[in-house]
């Protein structure tokens, strides 16, 4: 197998729509000093609640499905793994912490760590750690039946492949053949393209992109779930890649479709982790009114914790009719972030009174 890697990005023609959000990338990359500032328990916390999230995530993708809920449980040992599922989560939830716990430098993607990652994500599985030793195809299950998508690299020539991958991407970095980015994504490409394990590909895929990232210098992954942003945007990551990938055994494929996708990521990811620094910094205070039952009250209240984990109630005397208001909050709140804590204010009027109705006036929730 020739590098694809190395040709396409010696010959890469950037358009200007790219080289547009290449601009942001960096823009926001360059934020990252501001990283360093975060006080050591906000940033503890952040790591703590994306390795959960980007676990369940990575594995819903795979069509995994288990509760973050659960899988927090089961970290603090509250509860036990008892489903297969649920060990799948917790071996991807290993493997992020096996990255996160490694010095940096250590994280350039090589066959070893590929290995590693594969043996740690799909643990207790037949052929953890270990290439395929049998062809095998990426099928697409589509209403009318399973359909061929792509044809991987051969199991006789994965070996190799994944040799020249990890050569010709830590050529490409250090010789500054293009941007770092661009490096990581036509990295991410190809690995897909050459599927080397029977199974867990996807899986390895993202905890890869993570390290070369974290390799890179970069924080942000560490402290926002970059797995559950490609979880949301699921339709546009098959889309890219499946247009990346098409010609991809002659060269004849173009690359910019999944470095799209993965510059887009990469900024979803800044924008998100801000919003998470403000949702747990500010100083929300819930007030319920004094015949709020206490189980009504709690029960309402962690509605608002979901969105803003700083915050705090207290009862007060409120106009009548209503039961439920909050205070300072940023008048910039954002519609989705509105929108939970309008039903975490529905949640208190229903357990009040099923046949109530909630408006909303300014950042006050109004019973009817």
């Amino acid at each position: 197998m020739k590098s694809f890697l190395k040709e396409k990005l010696k010959n890469l023609a950037v358009s200007n729509g790219l080289v547009a959000l290449l601009t942001r990338t960096a823009k926001e990359e360059g934020k990252e000093v501001g990283l360093e500032k975060l006080e050591v328990a906000l940033v503890e916390k952040l790591t703590k609640s994306s390795i959960i999230t980007s676990a369940t995530a990575s594995c819903a993708i795979e069509g995994i499905n288990v509760a973050e809920t659960k899988i927090l449980a089961i970290s603090e040992k509250r509860t036990s793994p008892k489903k297969r599922e649920e060990y799948e989560v917790m071996n991807y939830k290993a493997a992020l912490e096996f990255i996160y716990n490694s010095d940096p430098a250590s994280l350039r993607p090589t066959p070893e760590l590929i290995r590693r990652l594969h043996s740690l994500s799909m643990a207790a599985t037949a052929g953890a750690g270990e290439f395929k030793t049998r062809d095998n195809l990426i099928i697409e299950a589509t209403e009318s039946g399973d359909k061929l998508r792509f044809t991987p690299l051969s199991a006789k020539e994965t070996e190799a492949g994944i040799d020249s991958l990890c050569l010709g991407y830590n050529n490409a970095i250090d010789k500054e053949t293009a941007a770092p980015q661009i490096c990581v994504a036509a990295f991410i490409l190809d690995f897909t393209c050459i599927h080397p394990f029977a199974d867990g590909n996807g899986r390895v895929s993202r905890l890869l992109t993570t390290a070369a990232l974290l390799e890179l210098g970069l924080k942000m992954p560490k402290l926002v779930s970059l797995e559950e942003i490609t979880q949301n945007r699921e339709d546009q990551y098959y889309a890219a890649l499946a247009l990346s990938s098409s010609g991809w055994h002659t060269g004849n494929h173009t690359l910019e479709p999944f470095i799209r996708f993965h510059l887009e990521t990469l900024v979803e990811g800044y924008a998100e982790l801000q919003k998470k620094i403000q949702r747990i910094k500010e100083p929300v205070t819930v007030i319920f009114a004094h015949n709020v039952p206490v189980s009504v009250r709690d029960k309402a209240f962690q509605g608002f914790k979901e969105v803003y984990e700083n915050a705090k109630w207290k009862v007060g005397e409120l106009n009548t009719g209503r039961r439920v208001t909050i205070e300072n909050y940023s008048t910039n709140l954002e519609k989705e972030t509105f929108e939970k804590l309008k039903h975490a204010s529905r949640l208190a009027e229903r357990c009040l009174q099923k046949a109530e109705k909630v408006e909303t006036s300014g950042n006050e929730f109004m019973a009817r």
